[in-house]
C-alpha cells in the first residue's frame, strides 16, 4: 500500500533524473580506431562488458551508439553492478549528459552471439539487473530461449521457482533478486520460455512466503514484438515482486498460453500509470493476466486492439484470490470470439474500476460507455489529457498522476497478503518446442491446486547464477529438440510425370462461370484461375506436340490436337497464345466456338476457323509440387543507416542457408468443379534443352530458358482493397493478410514472416495539401502472420506524404518515397517558371531512410531531396541558373510537360546494397534515374560526398533525353517499376522497367538494359540487352510491374487488368494467373512478387 504524501516526489526523482554524484565515468564506443582505457571518448573502451568488470559503486558508463554483444557463450549475459548506472545513446563526443540523444544514436544490447540471424544460439539473457542499477537508453534484442527447458519438478511452487532457476525465462532481461531502474529503453524481438522481453522475481531466496519482493522501475519503455512460448510475452512478474511501470507501451507480445503483454503469478503486485496494451495475443489475457493471488494496479492506462483465442483480451483472472484496479483507464477495440470481449474474472478474483471509459459499460463509479474514438495519434499518445465525447481525465499532467498514485493508493484498500496463496497455486510446467511460436489451439489445462509443505518452502537454495522459471498455467509441452543450421538447399529435380489415362470431359459452358465462396474466411478470396504451360521443347510422350508448318502460322485445326471443340493455353500458339486470356472472354481456360468466331472478326478474316470435331477431353497435366519451406533467421534491428555491403560488410544481411530439398512428387490434377473450368497444369521432369530462337532478338539474348514456371507462390495486394494475398502455383490462395485501410498496393515479405506495406488513411483523418484523383498512400505498415499491426509510421501531414513506393533494408530500415510542398516562393527562388507550374506549387520527390524505434514510432536517418539538384536557364539571377543539357546530373526544374503540381512522379524505389545505390523510376518525365545512398544526409544535399564523390547529384539517368535539353527519341513513357535484376539472377546488375507506353499507341513492354556504371560523369545511355512487348493488344496504362525470377523467366504484372504472367526470355507464357474478387469489381494490382519457396518468411507463415 502506498502511503507516504513524499512518495511522488521521491519517485519521479528516481525515475526521471540521473545521478549526478558518481565516482567516475567510464566511455565505450564500440566504432573507436582502437581500445583505450575507457577514461574518455578519445581513449575509451570498446567492450561493454569490459566496462562493467571494471565498475565501481557509484559509477557511470556511457556508451557510444553500435552494436554491443556479452560475449561469445550463450551463458553471457551483460551482468548489471549494485549502484553502477549504465547509459547509452551517445554519439562519443559529448561532454554533458544533458546533450545526449537516445533517438538518434541507437545502442543496442544484442544476443546474437552465434551464427548471425539463427536465433537458436542466441544467449538466455540478454541483460542480467541488479540492486541499485541503472539501465538508460538502450535497444535490448535478440534474447532467445525457447529451446530450452525446465529442470524443476512438475508441480510449480514458489520454493521451486526459487531453487530451479533456470535459462528459459526472461530472455530480453531476468531480475532475479533484483530491483533495477530502466529507463527509455526497448525490449524488441526477444522469446523465451516465459517472459519474453522481462522476467522479474523475489528477491528473498531465504523467505520466498515474506511479503517483500523485488521491485524493479521501468519508465518510458517499450516491450514491443516479443514473445514467451508459455506465459509472458512481454513481461512476467512472479513471486510477490513489485514493479512499477511508468509511460510504458506493451505492444506486439504475443504468448501461446496467458499474459501476451503482462503475465502475473505468485502474488505479484504491479503499478502500472500512463501505460498501453495495444495488439498483443494470447490464448487468455492477451493484455494482462492474473493468476496466484496477484493483484495489478492500473493509473491512466489504455487496452486497445488486443486479441485473445479464448478468455479475457484485456484482463484475464483465473483460479485464486487475484484483483485488478482501474483507475481512469480506458479499454476499448479488444477482440476475442467470447462472450465478453473485455474481461475475464473468475471468482473468487475480484476487479474494480472506477473514473474510466470501458466497452459496454461496466459496474463502478463513473463510468463511461461512450466511444472514445482512438485513433493512431491517441493510441500513441496513451490517453494522457484524452477526450472522450467531451469528458476529459482529470489530473492530465503526469505530475499529477504520480499525486494519484498516493491518492487511490489509500483510497482503496488492497487485498491483505495472503503466503497460502503462493504455497498452493499448482500448475504443470510446459517444456518448450523447437519449432516457431505459434499460438495454442486449444486451452491450457491447468490442474488442481495441492498444498505445500511450510518446510519445503522455507528451505535455503543455493544462489544461482541463471534465471528462475515460473510457470502459471501451462499445458505439457514435448521435449524440445535442437534445430541444427540450415544447409544449403539443392536444386529441386522432379521426377517424370506418368500421363493419366485420358478421360471424357464434360461440354464446354459458355455461360459465366459461378465463383464459390471462400471456404475458410468470410474474406474475399482471389479466384483460382492458373495455368502453367510446358516448356516448348520437352513435352509429355502420350500427348505429341504437332510441329508447325514452316510456311505460315498454325492453323486453328491444328491447334485442337484433340477435337474436343476446346482450345486450352497449351495448344494455342502466335498470336492467340499471347491474347489467350482477351479471347477466353469468360475465363474458364477454354476457347470455344463463339469466342473463336470473335477473334476471327477481330483479326478481319485472317485466321482460319474450320469445324472442330468433338473428341475425348485430354488429361490435364499433374499438379505443381511444392517443397517443404526451411525454418527462418530471425531478424536483427541495426541502428545506422543502410550501408553498403562493400563499406560495411556485417550491416548486409546474410544471405539464408537453405537446407536441402528432395524432388517433389507431382499430384493428381483435381477434379473440375461445377461450373468452373479451373486448368492448373506443370511441366514435366526439368531437362536442359537449348535456347530457343526468340522472335525479335534483342541486342543480347536474355539467359537459356528452362522447362517451366519458376516455384514459389506470388504475393499481391490489389489497390483499394483492404487485404493481402499469397497464391500458389495454381492460383490457389493459400494466405490472406486482413486489413482494414485501404492499400496502395505496395507490399513486401519480410524474413520474419511479416509484412511491410503502405496503405491510406480514411478520409479527412489526415489534412494535408496532396489530394485528388489517384493520390494515395502516406502510412507505412508492418504487419505480423496473424493480421495484428506490430509497427506504423504515418508519413503524412501539411507539408510530406508517402506515396508510390516503399523499399526495406537489409538492416531493417526502410526507404521511403514521398512528396514535399514546394510554394510559390520557393519556385520564384529556385528560378521556376510560373507558366510551367501554373498552379504555383511543386510535390518535389525526396526520399527518408526511417529506423522502427517502436510500434509507432521511426526516426529519419538519412535523407535526399531532389530539390537541392535543380538547374535552369530563364532566371540569370538564380543561383542555378545554367544550361540544363551541360549539367545532367541536376533537374531542370522547368521541365513539366503535364503541367501539374505532381511534377516528377516517382513511382518505384529499389535498393541494391552491393553499389549502395538506389534507382527510381519517374513516370512523369519518362525516366529512370540512379542516385548514391552512400553519402550521408549532409553530402546529398551537395554535389561531393559519397562513393561516387558525386554527393546527391543524378548517377544514371535515362529514357528521355528532352528531361535535360538534350534531342533525342524517347524511349520511356509513363513506365513503373525500375527494378534492379540481383541475387545471382540471370542479367544481374541489369535493370528491368515495366515501360507503359501512351495512350495513342498503346503499345507496353518490358525492357531490361545495362547501365554503364562508370559514373565519373552523369551517365546518359544504357544497352537494351533484353525485351519483351507481347502483341498488338498488350497495354497496361497505368501501374504494373516486372520480375526476373530464379531460372531467367520474367514475372509480369498487367496492373489494370489485375493479370499475372511469367515468360520464357523467348516470350512464350510459362504461367498465368488473373485475380478476381467474386461479386465485386475488379481492382487493379500495382505489381506483384514471386517469393521462392527458400525465402525465410515462407516458414514462418505456417502455410498448409
Amino acid at each position: 500500500m502506498i502511503t507516504s504524501r513524499i512518495f511522488p516526489v521521491l519517485l519521479a526523482a528516481l525515475l526521471f533524473f540521473p545521478a549526478t554524484v558518481h565516482a567516475r565515468t567510464l566511455y565505450v564506443n564500440i566504432g573507436a580506431e582502437a581500445a583505450g582505457d575507457g577514461s574518455s571518448w578519445s581513449a575509451p573502451l570498446k567492450e561493454l562488458t569490459i566496462a562493467l568488470d571494471a565498475a565501481a559503486d557509484g559509477d557511470d558508463i556511457w556508451v557510444a551508439a553500435g552494436t554491443y554483444l556479452p560475449g561469445a557463450d550463450r551463458r553471457a549475459s551483460f551482468r548489471l553492478k549494485p549502484g553502477v548506472a549504465v547509459y547509452g545513446g551517445f554519439a562519443g563526443t559529448e561532454t554533458e549528459f544533458r546533450r545526449r540523444d537516445v533517438k538518434e544514436h541507437q545502442t543496442i544490447l544484442s544476443g546474437d552471439v552465434g551464427a548471425p540471424g539463427v536465433p537458436d544460439d542466441n544467449v538466455f539473457h540478454v541483460v542480467t539487473g541488479a540492486d541499485r542499477a541503472v539501465l538508460d537508453g538502450f535497444t535490448v534484442t535478440g534474447g532467445y530461449s525457447l529451446n530450452t527447458r525446465w529442470h524443476g519438478p512438475d508441480t510449480l511452487t514458489a520454493a521451486a521457482l526459487v531453487r530451479e532457476a533456470g535459462d528459459g525465462m526472461g530472455a530480453g532481461m531476468l531480475n532475479f533478486r533484483a530491483s533495477p531502474t530502466v529507463r527509455n529503453c526497448v525490449f524488441q524481438d526477444n522469446h523465451a520460455l516465459v517472459g519474453g522481453a522481462v522476467y522479474n522475481m523475489t528477491s528473498s531466496a531465504s523467505d520466498p512466503a515474506a511479503e517483500t519482493g523485488s521491485a524493479p522501475k521501468f519508465a518510458q519503455c517499450d516491450f514491443w514484438q516479443n514473445s514467451a512460448l508459455a506465459w509472458g510475452g512481454g513481461v512476467v512478474n512472479m513471486l510477490r515482486s513489485r514493479p512499477l511501470y511508468v509511460s510504458c507501451q506493451f505492444d506486439s507480445n504475443l504468448s501461446d498460453a496467458q499474459g501476451g503483454g503482462m503475465y502475473n503469478d505468485f502474488g505479484a503486485a504491479p503499478i502500472l500509470l500512463n501505460s498501453i496494451f495495444r495488439n498483443n495475443e494470447a490464448e487468455q489475457g492477451a493484455g494482462l493476466a492474473n493468476q496466484g493471488g496477484s493483484s495489478a494496479t492500473l493509473y491512466y492506462c489504455t487496452f486497445t486492439g488486443n486479441r485473445s483465442l479464448k478468455d479475457g483480451p484485456a484482463i484475464f483472472q483465473g483460479k485464486g484470490n487475484n484483483d485488478a484496479l482501474l483507475v481512469k483507464t480506458l479499454v476499448w477495440g479488444n477482440e476475442c470470439d467470447c462472450e465478453d470481449i473485455r474481461f475475464t474474472s473468475l471468482p473468487p478474483s475480484t476487479l474494480r474500476i472506477t473514473d474510466a471509459v470501458i466497452q459496454n459499460g461496466f459496474k463502478g463509479k463513473d463510468i463511461y460507455q461512450a466511444n472514445p474514438g482512438l485513433d493512431r495519434k491517441s493510441e500513441t499518445m496513451l490517453n494522457m489529457g484524452y477526450k472522450t465525447n467531451g469528458y476529459r481525465f482529470v489530473d492530465a499532467q503526469l505530475p499529477d498522476r504520480f499525486a494519484d498514485l498516493d491518492k487511490y493508493g489509500q483510497g482503496y484498500s488492497r487485498p491483505a497478503f495472503d503466503p497460502a496463496r503462493a504455497l498452493t497455486v499448482t500448475a504443470a510446467l510446459a517444456e518448450t518446442r523447437t519449432n516457431p511460436v505459434q499460438m495454442a489451439a486449444a486451452p491450457v489445462a491447468r490442474p488442481e491446486p495441492e498444498p505445500m509443505r511450510l518446510e519445503d518452502i522455507l528451505a535455503e537454495p543455493p544462489a544461482p547464477e541463471a534465471a528462475p522459471e515460473p510457470a502459471p498455467e501451462p499445458a505439457p509441452l514435448p521435449e524440445p529438440v535442437p534445430v541444427p543450421a540450415p544447409e544449403p538447399m539443392a536444386p529441386p529435380v522432379p521426377e517424370p510425370v506418368p500421363v493419366p489415362e485420358p478421360v471424357p470431359a464434360p461440354e464446354p459452358v459458355p455461360a459465366p462461370i459461378a465463383v464459390p465462396a471462400p471456404e475458410s474466411a468470410p474474406a474475399p478470396v482471389p479466384e483460382e484461375l492458373a495455368m502453367v504451360a510446358p516448356p516448348a521443347a520437352v513435352a509429355p510422350a502420350a500427348v505429341p506436340v504437332p510441329e508447325p508448318a514452316p510456311q505460315g502460322p498454325d492453323t486453328l485445326s491444328s491447334m485442337d490436337l484433340d477435337g474436343n471443340g476446346c482450345l486450352t493455353l497449351n495448344e494455342t500458339t502466335g498470336k492467340l497464345n499471347q491474347q489467350f486470356w482477351r479471347v477466353d472472354h469468360n475465363g474458364d481456360g477454354c476457347i470455344s466456338r463463339a469466342e473463336l468466331d470473335r477473334f476471327e472478326a477481330r483479326m478481319g478474316g485472317q485466321a482460319q476457323t474450320p469445324k472442330i470435331a468433338t473428341a475425348p477431353a485430354k488429361p490435364e497435366p499433374p499438379v505443381y509440387a511444392v517443397p517443404t519451406p526451411i525454418v527462418p533467421a530471425a531478424p536483427k534491428p541495426v541502428g545506422a543507416p543502410q550501408a553498403s555491403a562493400k563499406s560495411a560488410a556485417p550491416m548486409a544481411a546474410p544471405k539464408a542457408a537453405p537446407e536441402p530439398v528432395t524432388a517433389p512428387k507431382a499430384a493428381p490434377a483435381p477434379a473440375p468443379k461445377a461450373a468452373t473450368r479451373t486448368t492448373a497444369s506443370a511441366a514435366p521432369a526439368a531437362v536442359p534443352v537449348p535456347a530457343a530462337p526468340c522472335a525479335a532478338a534483342p541486342a543480347k539474348p536474355a539467359p537459356k530458358p528452362v522447362g517451366g514456371p519458376s516455384t514459389g507462390y506470388t504475393l499481391f495486394a490489389p489497390m483499394g482493397g483492404t487485404d493481402t494475398y499469397l497464391v500458389d502455383m495454381q492460383g490457389k490462395t493459400v494466405k490472406t493478410w486482413p486489413g482494414r485501410d485501404a492499400s496502395t498496393g505496395a507490399v513486401y515479405l519480410l524474413k520474419n514472416g511479416n509484412l511491410l506495406r503502405t496503405v491510406s488513411p480514411a478520409r479527412g483523418e489526415v489534412r494535408t495539401p496532396f489530394e485528388g484523383e489517384g493520390v494515395s498512400g502516406g502510412i507505412v505498415q508492418e504487419v505480423s502472420p496473424r493480421g495484428q499491426i506490430v509497427w506504423e509510421y504515418s508519413y503524412i501531414s501539411k507539408d510530406v506524404r508517402q506515396h508510390g513506393d516503399i523499399q526495406p533494408l537489409p538492416n531493417g530500415n526502410v526507404l521511403i518515397l514521398a512528396w514535399e510542398l514546394k510554394t510559390r516562393i520557393d519556385l520564384s527562388e529556385a528560378g521556376g517558371s510560373v507558366r510551367n507550374h501554373p498552379e504555383g506549387m511543386i510535390w518535389s520527390e525526396h526520399i527518408v531512410e526511417v529506423r522502427k524505434s517502436g510500434p509507432r514510432s521511426g526516426y529519419v536517418v538519412w535523407e535526399w531531396h531532389a530539390w537541392d539538384h535543380l538547374v535552369q536557364n530563364t532566371n540569370s539571377d538564380a543561383p542555378n541558373y545554367a544550361n540544363p543539357v551541360r549539367l545532367p546530373q541536376r533537374m531542370d526544374v522547368n521541365y513539366n510537360p503535364r503541367r501539374t503540381p505532381d511534377w516528377l512522379h516517382a513511382d518505384s524505389i529499389d535498393y541494391n546494397p552491393a553499389l549502395d545505390q538506389i534507382v527510381l523510376s519517374l513516370r512523369n518525365t519518362g525516366e529512370v534515374w540512379i542516385i548514391d545512398h552512400s553519402t550521408s544526409t549532409e553530402q546529398a544535399a551537395t554535389s561531393k560526398g559519397g562513393i561516387m564523390h558525386r554527393g546527391g547529384d543524378i548517377l544514371f539517368r535515362w529514357g528521355n533525353p528532352a528531361a535535360y535539353g538534350a534531342a533525342g527519341k524517347p524511349m520511356l513513357t509513363a513506365q513503373h517499376d525500375a527494378r534492379w535484376i540481383r541475387n545471382g539472377r540471370p542479367g544481374e546488375e541489369t535493370i528491368l522497367i515495366f515501360n507503359n507506353g501512351d495512350r495513342r499507341n498503346k503499345r507496353s513492354e518490358v525492357l531490361e538494359i545495362k547501365p554503364d556504371y562508370y559514373f565519373k560523369a552523369t551517365t546518359l545511355d544504357a544497352e537494351v540487352v533484353w525485351s519483351f512487348g507481347g502483341d498488338s493488344a498488350f497495354y497496361a496504362d497505368r501501374f504494373s510491374g516486372a520480375q526476373r525470377l530464379p531460372n531467367g523467366n520474367t514475372l509480369v504484372c498487367d496492373g489494370p487488368a489485375a493479370h499475372l504472367f511469367e515468360v520464357k526470355p523467348d516470350g512464350k507464357v510459362a504461367w498465368e494467373y488473373r485475380f478476381k474478387e467474386p461479386g465485386k469489381e475488379p481492382k487493379p494490382l500495382f505489381r506483384a512478387t514471386r517469393i521462392s519457396l527458400d525465402h525465410p518468411g515462407v516458414a514462418r507463415l505456417s502455410l498448409k
